[in-house]
């Protein structure tokens, strides 16, 4: 039975490991006292993304113009499914590989991801083939965004099921997306976006 309406599930992995990832980077420059001197550091959780990437698209529509107006660099690393380490990519098409995400977000993620082992170099971009990523949705709106995700898209028994637990979730590739989201922070900041 694909469904069982009698339990409830933590949706580790999809998506409480992204933002357990997310709010540890923000941890950590708190209590290391991390300031960087070119980039302000945000954690967005916008929400339902299951339900038609919603949270991110009322966000956009809030917000995209006002961003793209202030003359100050932003990008989006969208974050998603982080459970296996060997399928952990950038992405650079979403949304059933319908949406284009930001080719210079791609290459400073990937360039991050790369320079912490959480890559092999030369690995290709990967792309979303059935559904969406919140990254799909700042992209429509023109935002500088991309999605990094560990996921194999040949699902497995613990996406979107009853065993999407915390018992089940891969620590390692979590700490290699958060290494990763920190040398990422590391570059853009010393550097910004490549041209």
């Amino acid at each position: 039975n694909f469904s069982n309406k009698h339990t409830v599930v933590d949706g580790a992995n999809d998506n409480l490991s992204a933002n357990f990832t997310a709010t540890s980077v923000l941890k950590t420059m708190q209590e290391q006292g991390i300031e960087f001197e070119n980039t302000e550091v945000c954690a967005l959780m916008a929400g339902s993304e299951e339900a038609g990437l919603r949270g991110a698209y009322a966000f956009s529509k809030a917000h995209a113009e006002e961003i793209k107006n202030s003359g100050i660099e932003t990008v989006f690393v969208v974050l998603e499914t982080l459970k296996e380490s060997d399928k952990l990519g950038v992405y650079d098409k979403d949304m059933c590989a319908t949406v284009a995400t930001n080719l210079e977000v791609c290459d400073l993620v990937q360039r991050a991801a790369v320079e912490v082992g959480a890559i092999k170099e030369g690995s290709k971009y990967q792309f979303v083939g059935i559904g969406a990523t919140d990254a799909a949705a700042f992209s429509q709106y023109g935002l500088k965004a991309t999605c990094l995700a560990g996921l194999d898209h040949k699902l497995r028994d613990y996406y979107h099921t009853r065993k999407d637990t915390v018992g089940n979730t891969s620590p390692e590739c979590i700490e290699l997306a958060y290494k990763t989201c920190m040398r990422t922070l590391e570059i853009f900041d010393k550097e910004g976006l490549k041209k």
